[in-house]
């Protein structure tokens, strides 16, 4: 009986199936380790975001920027040369400990030649430093932004701009354009 059961099960083949044995096709189980590290970034992520919101103080570094406080000067730029009598130029000098910034925009400049930048000077007993460079937009709008890490307590006199054949110099090369007594 047994053989005859066995016989008909192992004969029998539906008709929707091959008789070739179907592999054994396991379930796939979730990985056991994923879980726990998983929840262990999650628990070191919490860490450092709570020690660095500990740390962190809600006033910036007083080195770190300039306030309203820091400005020394600030002074409109008459025109030297005829050309830039509609120009309107305004600059700032701002100092805190041992730096100094120089904040000047200009607007209704001149376009330049290709390589050429308006520079900016400041003069001390005819002595002038450079205080950065800038070339205007399409429009003759121009700004920048210069810091100065100076050492000594120096006294400008004159604040200028010349135009320069190119960017960088150490001396004036190009005419005053630009200038204003502080």
């Amino acid at each position: 009986m047994k053989q005859r059961i066995l016989g008909n099960i192992l004969n029998e083949v539906p008709a929707n199936h091959s008789a070739d044995p179907v592999p054994f096709k396991s379930e796939k189980r979730p990985n056991r380790f994923l879980l726990p590290s998983a929840a262990a970034l999650l628990f070191a992520s919490l860490l450092g975001n709570g020690y660095f919101l500990t740390q962190m103080s809600d006033k910036p570094p007083k080195d770190a920027a300039f306030s309203s406080e820091d400005l020394k000067k600030q002074v409109a730029l008459a025109p030297v040369d005829e050309q830039m009598n509609n120009v309107t130029a305004m600059a700032s000098l701002l100092k805190n400990d041992s730096k100094e910034m120089v904040i000047l925009q200009a607007e209704q400049l001149k376009q330049l030649k290709d390589g050429e930048v308006y520079q900016i000077w400041l003069i001390e007993n005819e002595n002038p430093v450079t205080a950065g460079s800038f070339v205007p937009d399409s429009s003759g709008h121009g700004a920048v932004m210069y810091e100065m890490n100076l050492e000594g307590e120096l006294n400008w006199d004159t604040i200028a701009i010349t135009i320069e054949p190119k960017a960088g110099n150490k001396a004036p090369e190009g005419a005053v354009v630009l200038a204003s007594q502080l």
